[in-house]
């Protein structure tokens, strides 16, 4: 369970970071796929993200399939926030979420992608760039495993909907 709180808080920082806010180092063990790790393919990552929820500590990122459009909030060191855009798939495994992020000093643009890999039935994942690997669904699931943050609930429309509310007066 400290692994999932860990790996939330770097998720989350990693959203916050599309806002202006910083990604600190890794308070998780890195956990890199072996050799031979395959790309999920666009159809497998739309089978896992597809009108699910991803919940983090401190936010959600809410993924609809109509349209491959994204929504999130976060409530972090730098206040609210919320996101909106699209989200793309790839047969390289990635998922990227392109949009604008508004917080209470304006909006702008940005882009996030993690990328998965599967060996074995188990899924990796890592936010491109700057993340580090880390197992997001052993085979078969266990309790603390990421994977199980993905929830079909829409925790995510009327978060953002109030900090709108909050910065549109």
């Amino acid at each position: 369970m400290v692994l999932v709180s860990k790996v939330r808080r770097v998720i989350a920082a990693g959203v916050a970071l599309l806002i202006g806010g910083g990604l600190g180092t890794s308070a998780f063990a890195e956990e890199a796929p072996p050799s031979g790790a395959q790309p999920l393919s666009a159809v497998e990552l739309h089978k896992l993200y597809r009108d699910k929820t991803w919940t983090w500590d401190n936010g959600a990122v809410r993924f609809i399939d109509d349209g491959r459009r994204f929504l999130a909030w976060v409530n972090g060191e730098k206040g609210e926030s919320y996101g909106e855009g699209r989200f793309t798939l790839s047969d390289s495994g990635r998922l990227c979420l392109r949009g604008k992020w508004t917080d209470s000093s304006g909006t702008q643009a940005n882009t996030t992608c993690f990328l998965h890999r599967e060996a074995g039935g188990t899924i990796y994942q890592k936010r491109e760039n700057d993340g580090v690997w880390y197992i997001f669904r052993h085979d078969p699931v266990r309790p603390g495993d990421e994977v199980n943050t993905l929830t079909a609930d829409d925790t995510v429309t009327q978060p953002v909907d109030a900090i709108r509310r909050k910065f549109n007066g």
